[in-house]
């Protein structure tokens, strides 16, 4: 059953060697980049404790996980706290990537039939992804303990660098394994993509969740076991068994699961379509909308689910000063109340940024779909129509800017709704309509770069999702590691300013709206002139 599976792994790494370069040099460099800096940066006891207390804020639990007092008093502690959960967001990413792409992508390719239309076993395909997610994550984790061990933080451990290292292996191949069995229950690629990323999702809010009302329920969720290590401290090898039974669990249910299907099918009903198209689907824009329907309202229902769960935790964030008398006695109540709505909007400004990046997502894969489906040969049955290029090219940004808008409004309503609703005082809705307007401009500053590629430079896709990536590890760990505002500015992340706090500059304002129009406009141009 596994004949040929050895073959087909070594095309697997060689197809997707491009891929998982770039992803080491970008989490290995990100990685061993922050923790060779640690010392210098928190190796005494005034600079552990100065970061301490916002470390343990509602705000900063919510983004990087609860951790124990013990831990956020040591300088290797302190890594933990800040690279566990942030570390693992980008490993799954990876995983789900590879793991479809290197399974049911290649079947709705039509590429697994031709292969094992020759001597290859049932499972060959299957066991080579798994074998593959092996080999990278175990480059990952090896990567990782060197950086360690090379940083030798205070208070580390060779315990210590070694669970970190492999936890960050296992939750990888956790949900590499979540991804493979959606390639055996999803219909195609799509689904697959989207069932694997919903059940990150779930998995990531509730441990949001719990880990801001009652860190004992964290446990429900495999991020809230990476907080229950308790890395350089007790090292706790409890948490690596869970996700490796989980793994295990999995692992067993594809081998059950691709038994019941055949090939290019899944297991979810697939519902009968119309026997002729409806009129409003005589357009490439009401064709792209219709393919792309599905994915977007998985994105705007999981975005408002998000949105809900950090705007749940408004009332903990906004109330951290009352949790200190001193303050209220120094302040005075009014005082103190002005500064909760201060911190509330401050959190809105970081919840923006995240916000954002879900929507650039969105849309930057709906722009690349283009590409690919140039690729696949599925647009020859367009151009042997009257349809231009720029028609094309419009109808895959038109619905990528649309419905990233979308994910991006449905995540900021949800964080509205839930926190109006958890806050004892409720916020101006112009706040929440100022965050939607800047960052609107921040993902249309991606996509336009992303329709830029697209037409000028078509093999330079994975540029996009690098810069992405520094962006927003610029803008999300700079205020952390007391970096200069120039590592906020790498990226339109960094260049929303403190809105809802303060307004956006002038300057900031004119560079989004010209990046989006100059950028998209060459986008247009670059495909009308080059090959397809």
């Amino acid at each position: 059953m596994n004949k040929g599976a050895g073959i087909l792994l070594k095309a697997n790494l060689k197809q997707n060697r491009v891929l998982i370069l770039i992803w080491l040099v970008l989490l290995v460099g990100l990685f061993a980049g922050i923790a060779l800096y640690f010392n210098d940066l928190f190796g005494t006891a005034d600079e552990i404790a100065a970061i301490k207390e916002m470390m343990r804020s509602p705000a900063m639990v919510t983004l990087f996980g609860a951790f124990s007092d013990q831990q956020l008093s040591t300088t290797a502690g302190l890594l933990a706290a800040m690279m566990l959960i942030f570390m693992g967001i980008f490993v799954v990413i990876l995983n789900i990537q590879l793991a479809i792409g290197s399974t049911r992508k290649q079947e709705d390719s039509g590429i697994l039939e031709l292969v094992r239309s020759k001597a290859v076993g049932k499972h060959a395909p299957l066991t080579a992804g798994i074998l593959e997610l092996v080999i990278v994550n175990g480059l990952l984790g090896g990567f990782y303990f060197l950086s360690l061990r090379v940083a030798d933080l205070q208070d580390s451990s060779l315990a210590g660098d070694s669970l970190f290292a492999v936890l960050l292996v296992v939750i990888g191949i956790l949900y590499g394994f979540v991804g493979l069995l959606a390639a055996q229950i999803g219909n195609d690629s799509r689904q697959s993509y989207l069932l694997s990323y919903l059940v990150f999702a779930v998995t990531y809010v509730v441990r949001m969740i719990t880990d801001v009302t009652d860190p004992d329920y964290s446990w429900l969720s495999p991020f809230g076991w990476l907080t229950k290590a308790g890395v350089y401290q007790e090292n706790d090898w409890r948490s690596v068994a869970l996700l490796g039974a989980s793994s295990l669990l999995l692992f067993v249910g594809m081998f059950v699961t691709i038994r019941s299907r055949d090939l290019g099918s899944g297991l979810l009903p697939i519902r009968s379509g119309r026997k002729t198209a409806r009129g409003w689907l005589r357009s490439t824009l009401a064709l792209q909308v219709r393919i792309e329907r599905n994915g977007l309202i998985g994105w705007i229902v999981g975005s408002l689910v998000l949105g809900a769960g950090y705007g749940s935790v408004f009332n903990s964030v906004g109330d951290i000063l009352k949790v200190n008398p001193t303050y209220e006695a120094v302040l005075g109540v009014s005082a103190v109340n002005n500064a909760n709505r201060t911190i509330v909007l401050n959190y809105i400004n970081i919840l923006g940024v995240i916000f954002s990046l879900m929507a650039v997502l969105c849309g930057a894969m709906i722009i690349f779909s283009l590409k690919k489906n140039e690729e696949k040969g599925y647009l020859e049955l367009l151009h042997v129509k009257a349809v231009s290029r720029t028609q094309l090219f419009l109808s895959h940004y038109i619905v990528a800017a649309v419905g990233a808008l979308l994910v991006l409004g449905a995540s900021i309503l949800g964080m509205a709704l839930a926190g109006e609703q958890a806050l004892a005082y409720s916020l101006d809705i112009g706040y929440y309509w100022q965050t939607f307007g800047v960052n609107c401009l921040v993902v249309l500053s991606f996509l336009g770069l992303a329709a830029f590629l697209v037409g000028i430079l078509p093999r330079g896709t994975m540029l996009f999702w690098g810069y992405l990536a520094i962006g927003f590890a610029g803008r999300y760990f700079s205020p952390l590691l007391n970096l200069s505002d120039d590592w906020q500015k790498l990226s339109p992340l960094g260049w929303t300013d403190k809105v809802p706090v303060g307004s956006l500059s002038l300057h900031w304002l004119v560079a989004m709206i010209a990046l989006s129009i100059v950028l998209t406009s060459l986008g247009i141009f670059g495909y009308n002139q080059r090959d397809v």
